[in-house]
């Protein structure tokens, strides 16, 4: 489950949940980089599912772990961050909760359901 990808996931998950308090305070110049850092998010999330379904048989147990145990919630904390990026234009403040709820629960499920993968998954 812990992949070199997660080097990237989590580093962007962060900025958007940043990035998400930010927007809630209504700050316009931080929209550009919302953006882009949703968007990185979304791709990186898909990126990592696709990357343990095509892996080795480890990463396709790790997949099959996940998503038994957190697999449509992590779907949902990806949908958030997507809906942010679609919200954004008329409902920033909305956006940014939308992206912050998202991206926490995104990391927290690699992290919460990882921890109880064996070493080496």
């Amino acid at each position: 489950l812990w992949t070199p990808l997660l080097l990237a996931f989590v580093p962007v998950t962060s900025l958007v949940i940043v990035l998400g308090g930010v927007l809630l305070l209504r700050w316009a110049w931080v929209k550009p980089w919302f953006l882009a850092a949703s968007l990185s998010s979304v791709f990186l999330g898909g990126l990592y599912l696709l990357g343990l379904a095509v892996g080795g048989f480890e990463a396709r147990q790790a997949l099959v772990h996940f998503w038994e145990h957190a697999g449509w919630l992590f779907l949902v904390g990806l949908g958030l961050m997507l809906s942010a990026v679609a919200l954004l234009r008329r409902f920033p403040a909305l956006a940014g909760l939308a992206a912050f709820a998202g991206a926490a629960l995104a990391r927290t499920l690699i992290v919460e359901v990882g921890q109880f993968q064996p070493f080496g998954l």
